[in-house]
């Protein structure tokens, strides 16, 4: 009677190697086994989120981040070698999301100071404190944007937060770049009269 195919001789020195669980979760991971990825999330979120904290130190965004830091290294799975590396890679790609996001976030707040710039400009308005209760022109403009419909919260914020060109926001809107410009225009215009009656 001849052997199993999985069972080498004794001594041979080519005896199978036994998979651990975390082993085996991991390799199905990699195949794109959704319950699989399920668990190596769970296993490994408590360490990448705390880690996440610490870096940023902004609770309000870490777990948005270690979100999104999870679904890029199960996206690039593949580029791990075993089980134990993974804690390693993710901890990597944890610092680039959090690299980027301060680096967008200093993008936006300098949009916006370009655009609070520009009411100073028109409106004759200072950034200090003075009315509708003592708040900055930055607590005024919220206040505002809040009186704006949905949409064209939506264009201000694509032009002032995230920078986008008129062309781009058309794209991304479906809308010709001339109705762009025509919208954040009213939107500017808006704002700027919401932001004298908030400060007088």
């Amino acid at each position: 009677m001849s052997e199993p195919l999985d069972k080498a001789p004794p001594g041979s020195g080519d005896e199978p190697h036994l998979l651990s669980h975390e082993e085996s979760v991991f390799l199905l991971a990699k195949q794109g086994h959704l319950p699989a990825q399920n668990q190596l999330v769970e296993a490994h979120q408590r360490m990448l989120r705390g880690y996440v904290a610490v870096l940023c130190a902004d609770l309000s965004v870490s777990d948005d981040l270690a979100q999104e830091t999870f679904l890029r290294g199960l996206r690039l799975l593949n580029r791990v070698g075993e089980a134990t590396a993974l804690p390693s890679f993710l901890r990597g790609i944890a610092r680039n999301v959090v690299r980027e996001h301060f680096k967008k976030s200093r993008r936006r707040q300098a949009n916006l100071d370009r655009f609070l710039e520009w009411t100073e400009e028109n409106g004759e308005m200072d950034q200090g404190s003075g009315g509708a209760g003592g708040i900055d022109l930055q607590e005024r403009l919220h206040l505002c944007l809040n009186r704006l419909t949905e949409r064209a919260r939506k264009l201000f914020r694509l032009r002032y937060e995230d920078g986008l060109t008129s062309g781009e926001i058309g794209k991304t809107l479906d809308m010709t770049a001339e109705a762009v410009r025509t919208a954040n225009s009213r939107t500017r215009r808006a704002l700027l009269t919401c932001l004298k009656e908030t400060s007088s």
